[in-house]
């Protein structure tokens, strides 16, 4: 994931409800804004965020006597911010038109004239450029504006560092750090809202619990540095399977979990076919070796017999529990082929691979 990827997934979507941190974060870039407007008699300031991945610059805050611009985009390298953004040098220009690097553009029916542009480095890094342009008394922006911008640019820095911290650490909070997937303190969150929601609404809403067969005697035979790596690539295989359908889980240990909205049973038992034949299918790596895995699924739906998020979780554990059972008799006739064990390592990959 790109650099600047994760802050431009932040945007405010309508009725987006902010962390109390990341609300002081927006004000503080807010308040940069509106001193910088105050402090250089500009009719306008803004601050674009950069877009490593897409190497694109967005307009992250905006303040104007004219309309504003939020989420406008450009290329870094092109313009004077994306120029300051590729060299990481600041500009003062006293006409844009007159420098041929910059052709004078118009931006929702204003044109630019008198300009300075600086960069915001965090740890080494261009990640913004903060703006001015115009004076209100149509005068050129002076060196020493620019040494104030250059000040500012380290508070517009930190604020966006302190929000970026504060949003990584609350993504941390909800994430599993070995599957990558939702920890099980997210998911109880989130399955309680998605049942208040189908109540609310009169949608569906379908629960599956999913576990690996015999992992405990994968991890005696092949250690817990094998078992890891395996738990990681189950999450990939997992996440894959879902995709958009539904939100993917650890509960713990070997035990995973789904969410799935708008759903019945019958599909969330289609599902669960899906799944165990991903697994089943797939060859996962523990160290030099290929090992074949199984997995149990279990499916259950909101409704009368199932209220509360504790009996959802219990009918789908049990329904996964009667799944494990058929897989350790050898009576699963569906997914997983019939006689193959839960785990069935494959020695010669390390040689096949080579």
């Amino acid at each position: 994931m790109g650099e600047g990827t994760s802050e431009r997934g932040a945007g405010r979507k309508a009725g987006t409800r902010l962390q109390p941190a990341a609300v002081r974060s927006e004000k503080l870039l807010d308040s940069a804004l509106d001193v910088t407007r105050q402090a250089l008699g500009a009719r306008r300031a803004s601050v674009m965020l950069v877009d490593a991945e897409a190497r694109e610059l967005w307009v992250k805050k905006w303040r104007a006597e004219g309309r504003p611009a939020p989420g406008r985009r450009t290329k870094v390298g092109e313009g004077v911010a994306g120029f300051v953004a590729e060299t990481g040098k600041a500009l003062v220009l006293a006409d844009v038109g007159d420098d041929g690097r910059f052709p004078r553009g118009k931006a929702n029916g204003y044109k630019t004239k008198a300009l300075v542009s600086v960069p915001v480095i965090i740890q080494g890094k261009v990640r913004a450029v903060l703006n001015a342009s115009d004076k209100v008394d149509g005068t050129s922006f002076s060196p020493n504006d620019l040494a104030f911008m250059t000040e500012l640019a380290g508070h517009v820095g930190l604020c966006l560092e302190y929000g970026l911290f504060e949003r990584r650490i609350q993504v941390e909070a909800r994430t599993d750090s070995l599957t990558g997937l939702a920890n099980r303190r997210y998911f109880e969150d989130r399955v309680a809202k998605e049942i208040a929601k189908a109540r609310r609404t009169g949608s569906r809403l379908a629960l599956l619990m999913l576990d690996l067969n015999e992992f405990k005697a994968f991890n005696d035979t092949y250690g817990h540095v094998a078992g890891d790596a395996v738990l990681a690539e189950v999450g990939l295989v997992l996440r894959e399977t879902v995709g958009k359908r539904g939100l993917v889980c650890r509960y713990g240990g070997d035990e995973f979990t789904v969410i799935l909205p708008d759903r019945s049973l019958g599909e969330a038992q289609s599902v669960t076919t899906e799944i165990e034949a991903a697994i089943a299918e797939r060859c996962f790596t523990a160290g030099p070796l290929g090992v074949y895995l199984t997995i149990a699924c279990g499916a259950a739906t909101l409704g009368a017999a199932y209220e509360t998020s504790k009996e959802l979780v219990a009918a789908a554990d049990a329904a996964m529990y009667r799944r494990k059972r058929l897989v350790a008799a050898g009576a699963d006739a569906d997914a997983t082929p019939r006689g193959i064990p839960a785990i069935r390592p494959v020695p010669e990959r390390a040689a096949s691979d080579g």
